[in-house]
């Protein structure tokens, strides 16, 4: 009996130490549940203004550059999104800040702070409420402010080839020839390269004033020498000299002229190569006239004087050529459906630029007829963007971008014309090719990396802008293009956005 009633008094002292302690510990463990309602309660306010600050400085963001740079717009914008999203009279809108670094995009900074009330954490402060800020910076990126690195030549042919032992041209599904020339009166300002063989016509419209088929700013190219770079020509021994004269005759003794002695040789021929023959007559070889663009200043160019290293015009992110236009093309493929419509987009590519493109859509540009300013262009052929039933629309839509795996075909009549010298096409098949049919102007860039670019038009459908393709094609009797290099968009300061932009949300710092 005595052992039990230790026992029992042994657990009514723990009991009642227990107690205390719970007394104790009680208004700890409130506080803290109340701490961690407040916390909550403040983590989940601010979250939820950080998101609607977000989509209120990417709305912002358009808003300012739909406008040109218009602030006041800007502002308006943002208001309304942060209504919407946050509540209105449930936040106060701190300001939009603006900062254009030198020659950088425009960022637009958004911050906002909301008063949210304290449920515990008040009972030990003066304040019963507490703020919570939040900001975003969104960059208004100008697409094209500098021009990828591709577009700096007024054109590239891409085909590493020698030229084809027939003598052929090839064209738009048989290339043979990086560059092919078909036609006469082709003047082109700018750089042109090419990795493989030239195709041209002739070389002199007019051989007494030099006046060539085709003549450039600059010409460099791959092969070291004439034969593996250009693909026409017409050997004539006699051709080679004056007056068709090889030698002279004196008591009875015929004597030639040294190969060397240019004094003999027709001017229009100084660049001939000497090509062995089986003949048993004559000196057992002949001279072969190559059929070259010339030089402003009326000179031959010539493989040993434009020789270089090759040009890598592959779609590519690796690729320095075209790494900016690579980082282009995912901006656009990144965009909604109603961001490219209003930058006038259109987009059709799974993304595989260097594999294999095993499918097929062919493309048809047409004039749009709601305008008849250029580019104004639409396409009846354009279905993936949307179903059957709104099919119509794509000849409501302006396209001044297209960028697609298959062929496009273009046809520029001559009511379209360009706005100003910034005006500008983008026209991009992937793996395809690309026939530009104009009788206008033409303003922009034409990129075909596994295909051909055909240029068929009219004598006064100049290209201003750049022509990248693995083979160029240029036919029509007296057709006259002159290509020649543009700003990607306007050099207008970034408070004058103009254009295609891309908005994004970037880093506060």
């Amino acid at each position: 009996m005595e052992g039990s009633r230790d026992m029992l008094s042994k657990l009514h002292k723990q009991s009642g130490a227990m107690l205390v302690i719970t007394a104790v510990l009680l208004p700890f463990l409130f506080a803290g549940t109340g701490l961690a309602v407040d916390m909550g309660n403040l983590y989940y306010h601010k979250a939820r203004l950080q998101n609607s600050v977000d989509a209120a400085a990417l709305a912002a963001g358009h808003a300012y550059a739909d406008t040109k740079g218009d602030t006041n717009a800007a502002k308006n914008t943002a208001v309304r999104y942060l209504d919407i999203n946050h509540g209105e009279n449930s936040y106060t809108l701190n300001g939009i800040t603006y900062k254009t670094p030198a020659n950088s995009a425009t960022r637009l900074t958004v911050e906002a702070t909301e008063t949210v009330p304290l449920y515990f954490l008040k009972l030990f402060r003066s304040q019963p409420v507490q703020n919570v800020s939040a900001k975003a910076t969104a960059q208004i990126a100008k697409q094209g402010g500098k021009v990828p690195k591709i577009f700096e030549y007024a054109m590239i042919g891409g085909y590493d080839g020698k030229p084809p032992a027939d003598k052929s041209m090839g064209g738009l599904n048989d290339i043979r020839n990086a560059l092919v020339f078909h036609t006469a009166d082709i003047d082109i300002k700018g750089k042109v390269h090419s990795n493989g063989s030239i195709y041209l016509d002739d070389t002199f419209q007019d051989k007494n004033s030099r006046t060539y088929f085709v003549t450039s700013s600059s010409l460099s190219v791959t092969a070291k020498k004439d034969a593996d770079l250009w693909a026409n020509y017409r050997d004539n021994y006699y051709e080679h000299y004056l007056n068709g004269q090889d030698s002279t005759w004196s008591n009875g003794k015929q004597t030639y002229y040294a190969d060397d002695d240019l004094s003999h040789v027709d001017p229009a021929h100084t660049h001939d190569d000497k090509i062995a023959t089986n003949e048993s007559w004559g000196r057992g070889f002949t001279w072969r006239y190559y059929y070259r663009m010339g030089t402003a200043d009326k000179q031959d160019y010539t493989a040993q004087n434009t020789a270089s290293s090759p040009i890598d015009i592959s779609l590519s992110k690796t690729n320095d050529m075209t790494s900016s236009l690579y980082d282009l093309i995912e901006a656009y493929r990144n965009m909604s459906l109603a961001e490219r419509e209003k930058a006038h987009v259109y987009i059709d590519t799974d993304g595989n630029y260097s594999g294999n493109f095993t499918g097929y859509r062919g493309y048809q540009l047409n004039p749009s007829h709601t305008t008849n300013i250029y580019p104004g262009l639409t396409c009846s052929d354009f279905q993936t963007t949307y179903s059957s039933s709104e099919s119509y629309k794509v000849w409501d839509n302006v396209y001044k971008i297209v960028i697609v795996d298959g062929d496009l075909s273009v046809n520029i009549p001559a009511n379209q014309k360009p706005d100003n010298d910034n005006d500008h096409l983008l026209l991009i098949s992937l793996h395809g090719n690309i026939s530009l049919q104009g009788s206008s102007p033409f303003h922009g860039f034409l990129y075909a990396p596994n295909g051909t670019v055909l240029i068929d038009g009219r004598a006064d459908a100049d290209i201003a802008g750049s022509i990248v393709a693995k083979s160029i094609f240029m036919t029509t009797g007296g057709q006259r293009i002159s290509a020649s290099n543009r700003t990607f968009t306007s050099d207008g300061s970034s408070s004058e956005l103009s254009g295609t932009y891309v908005v994004s949300l970037v880093s506060d710092d």
